[in-house]
């Protein structure tokens, strides 16, 4: 179902990317309640479908904001600094997990809610990134 959805995203305007990133993240996040809090297999199943929707939204269109942002030069260290972004905070977050999960009662269940919560906040702050479509009015206006 996530695959589905991600060739949806390839099609997106600056507009309904926004949306579509917002919506795709409050999904993966309500995907993580559910999978943490249901207790059926078609929670399951309809938990890491949301789950698998948010991923793809997370892999997929924060690229393609920054490469239309960009501007063709240095395009390489931009992409590799924004790699950081992403791994870095993967590491953090993996490490204070150790400190975390005595704090919620050594539930994996909490974990998740939080994970879920974490995604949904993501989503709301999505509102305040600038978008430039710097590449692609250059594109369109054949510079």
């Amino acid at each position: 179902m996530a695959i589905i959805v991600g060739i949806f995203f390839q099609h997106l305007n600056k507009k309904t990317r926004k949306w579509a990133f917002f919506f795709s993240l409050i999904a993966g996040g309500i995907g993580f309640m559910v999978v943490a809090y249901g207790h059926t297999h078609l929670s399951s199943i309809l938990g890491f479908t949301l789950i698998g929707i948010g991923w793809i939204a997370i892999i997929s269109i924060p690229f393609t904001i920054l490469t239309n942002a960009l501007n063709g030069k240095h395009d390489g260290i931009y992409l590799g600094l924004f790699n950081c972004f992403i791994c870095i905070p993967q590491i953090v977050a993996s490490i204070a997990s150790f400190a975390i999960f005595p704090l919620v009662g050594h539930s994996m269940a909490h974990m998740l809610a939080i994970a879920g919560v974490a995604l949904i906040i993501g989503g709301c702050l999505i509102w305040i990134v600038k978008e430039d479509d710097s590449q692609t009015d250059r594109i369109k206006k054949g510079i």
